[in-house]
This record gives C-alpha cells, structure tokens and sequence, in this order.
C-alpha cells in the first residue's frame, strides 16, 4: 500500500511513557488539524479486549503511513516499545520510501535505527513546532509554515548522531564543523598511546634491537618523511577537494580522509617515541635512547594542541555566523612542527659518546 489513501491511520505515535507530555501535545495538534492517527489514549476503545502484541505488530507494521518514534533512552530499555519499534522497522525494510520518522530526546543507541537517518531533535523541537513538520511531510501544509527548529549554534559533532545531524542540515560552514568532529574522532583511538607517553609507559614486549645506531638512525628517517606529509595533507588542491571551491559545498569523505589522516601523523610520532623509549639495547645506548625519545615530544604536543586549536576556532566562528549573520569569517589555521633543539644537542653528544666507546673497543 503505497498510497495515502490505502491506509487506515496517517501516522502511529511510538513512544515510552517518560515523553508522554510532549507527545500527547502534539497528538492533540495532529487531532486539531484533523489527521487519522494511532495515539494510545486516543485508542483506548479499539484497544479493549485485544491481544495487545498481535494488535500492536499490525498497527505499527501495516496500519499507517508513517511511524514517528520518540527515541530515548527510556524508549530503548522498555519491552513494548522495542516491540512496536521491531514491527516498524520490518515494514520499513519492505517499503520503497521512508516510513520511520525520529524524534531524538537524546543520543542513545535505537537498535536497527542507523544515525545516517536524519532526525528532529525533541530537545530543540516545540511540540506545536514537531506537528508543523508532521503536516508538511503529511502534504498538508508547505514548508513556509515550519518554524526553524534549530535554535543554537551549531557546533562540532561529539558522536554518530551528532554527525548525521551536521550532514543532513549542512548549514553555512559545516565543512569546518565537519573537520572539527572528524578530528576528535580520530585521536580518540590514539588516546591510550597519548596516555602511555604522558607517563612515559615502557611496553614489555618490546623486542630486543641487534644494530642499535641502524635503528636509530631508521627512527628518524621515519620520523621525518611522517612530519613532511603534513605539506601533502594541507597542500591547496587537497584543501579545495575536501571543502569545496568557493560558493560550493564540500566532500565529507575527503574530509574525514584528511582529518584521519592527520591525526595518522600524530598517532605515527606516539608510536615512534614508544618504540624508543621502550627499546631493548645495550647499556651503551640506553641513555641515547631514551633522549631521542624525548624528541618526539614537542612536534606531538603541537599536533595535539594544533587539532584543539582548530576545533574551538571552528566552534567560534559558527558561534559568530549564528550571532551575526552575514559577518566575514577567515580561518587559516597554519601548522609548523618543530623539534626542541637542547634534546637535539644531548642526543647528538651522547651519540658520539657512544660511537667512540664503539670504536675504542674495536
């Protein structure tokens, strides 16, 4: 039944008892406009007497033409409504169309509810404002009657639905918000490694180096053909790919390859310091080993600050273009990573110690 007329309510609330004052709201607006819907207390006498989960499974899967679902965490701990949530999903995979509207309370995991679905947030949402947008996707009314639901800045996304949201609405500089969350998002696998270095962890497993100056010498050629990929990364035509050129939205997957990228080179220069610092090497060389490590620090540190940095620009200017519409923002974040030259001149003197020791026993 693809049609509206085959159907014997327009819309079925699914919703726990926890939102029920915001949605009896809108069921009421929904009942003022005339709309055929599902609303338990509206249904009290057709429900009497019958097998509620037979019943329940027909309303939500077969009943209506569209199924608006109240998501939350209560809605996602209660038996009856993961019950009517399993009936609509099973016919919105048989559908050609959407059938499943959500109306989000918080970022809780819905079972089978993908975070790429675009959303109303309830939060910023008035419930006469949720039955407007009912109506319009009902063809009741057009989209000049829809009150803006977002209220707020938009700022960088913190989780999957965040993301989703950011996606599905692109507002005016979303590629920079984008970025933003991509970032975060990427050093949180790194965080044990930061961690680790933070208190300058030694992993026991380490294998034992046969040529300790090879090692070291390979360790710092890694070190800065990873530090020089960052030109590539940030070159311009990578920039205009991921963010478009002027007037022109962007790539989300260029952008998250950039940002994973990124955050590739910090999470490069966290593994290097811990294979220095927890190499297994002849007394000879354990001091030049463990000030090399220490060499590691600062283009790290700058890496980490660098993505923070940026994140509260873009945090800021969105702030800014909500306040102030049409203002002129610029952003040019610039990174230039740079090693402590006093680590520098202890290793290469304790190097030389080492060599000559080497040589004096040859």
């Amino acid at each position: 039944m693809d049609n509206a007329a085959g159907y014997e309510y327009e819309i079925c609330l699914s919703f726990a008892g926890e939102q029920r004052t915001y949605v009896e709201q809108v069921a009421k607006g929904l009942q003022r406009a005339g709309v055929k819907m599902f609303y338990d207390e509206f249904d009290q006498a057709s429900l009497w007497g019958k097998n509620l989960y037979e019943h329940l499974d027909w309303v939500y899967r077969r009943s209506a033409r569209f199924c608006v679902l109240f998501a939350s965490i209560d809605y996602a701990r209660k038996n009856w409504t993961n019950h009517e949530r399993r009936s609509a999903q099973a016919r919105a995979l048989e559908g050609r169309s959407e059938y499943l509207l959500p109306v989000r309370f918080d970022d809780s995991e819905i079972p089978g509810l993908l975070p790429t679905i675009s959303y109303i947030d309830g939060l910023n949402t008035t419930p006469d404002q949720l039955t407007t947008l009912i109506l319009v996707k009902l063809g009741r009314t057009d989209n000049a009657a829809v009150a803006t639901p977002h209220t707020k800045p938009w700022s960088t996304p913190n989780n999957d639905v965040e993301r989703a949201r950011l996606l599905t609405a692109r507002p005016p500089a979303w590629e920079f918000l984008f970025l933003g969350g991509e970032l975060l998002r990427a050093m949180g696998s790194f965080e044990p490694l930061w961690r680790d270095h933070e208190i300058r962890y030694v992993d026991p497993t380490t294998p034992r180096i046969e040529d300790e100056v090879a090692h070291l010498s390979d360790s710092f050629d890694y070190l800065e053909r990873t530090v020089g990929n960052i030109n590539n990364i940030l070159n311009p035509q990578a920039q205009v790919a991921a963010f478009g050129p002027p007037g022109q939205s962007g790539d989300p997957g260029r952008i998250t390859y950039m940002a994973e990228r990124l955050v590739g080179i910090y999470g490069d220069l966290l593994k290097v310091a811990s294979s220095l610092r927890s190499a297994r090497v002849q007394p000879d060389f354990a001091r030049a080993y463990w000030i090399a490590s220490y060499a590691c620090d600062r283009p790290i540190w700058e890496l980490r600050q660098f993505f923070f940095q940026m994140v509260r620009e873009f945090n800021e200017a969105s702030v800014t273009i909500h306040t102030q519409p049409g203002a002129t923002i610029r952003l040019e974040p610039h990174l230039k990573l740079t090693l402590d030259d006093r680590v520098m001149n202890d290793f290469n003197a304790e190097l030389k110690k080492v060599r000559r020791r080497a040589r004096g026993r040859s």
